[in-house]
């Protein structure tokens, strides 16, 4: 299965994972100019694509006061034209694969906290949804800790 993770923004950080038989292929990941991540879904032709939803909270309003809001700008084109499945997560889904947790992975890029936001989606997507993913399997030390 071929997952695209995606953080939406001014810089939007996008991986791909190739996960065959319960383990993880290959691995890509960059970070683009906004709109550039939709270039690159179709280039990578991804069979499901993994975003974050964005949602504009009563605490934030007044600090968003003439904000372009890219990030829901770029998950609308996203939406738009993909024509397979999108699964939208939660912003608070991703602190489970904290940069601990990506790094013991040896999955954490350092300097590109976009992309990083991406592979934790990615992440997420593949052990608690499709489950093609063993989470004893990606991080060994969490095994260990529950015996």
């Amino acid at each position: 299965m071929r997952i695209f993770g995606v953080d939406a923004g001014g810089t939007s950080g996008w991986c791909l994972f190739d996960i065959y038989d319960g383990q993880i292929q290959n691995w890509e990941y960059g970070q683009e100019p906004d709109f550039n991540v939709v270039d690159v879904i179709f280039d990578k032709s991804p069979d499901v694509v993994v975003i974050e939803d964005f949602r504009l909270r009563a605490t934030a309003s007044k600090a968003m006061i003439g904000n372009e809001f890219i990030s829901s700008q770029v998950n609308g084109a996203i939406k738009y034209t993909f024509q397979g499945e999108i699964v939208i997560q939660q912003p608070a889904q991703k602190e489970f694969f904290d940069n601990a947790k990506l790094k013991e992975s040896g999955y954490y890029v350092k300097g590109q906290p976009h992309a990083n936001d991406a592979i934790r989606h990615s992440l997420l997507y593949a052990v608690f949804n499709a489950k093609i993913l063993d989470i004893k399997t990606l991080l060994p030390r969490l095994n260990q800790v529950n015996r």
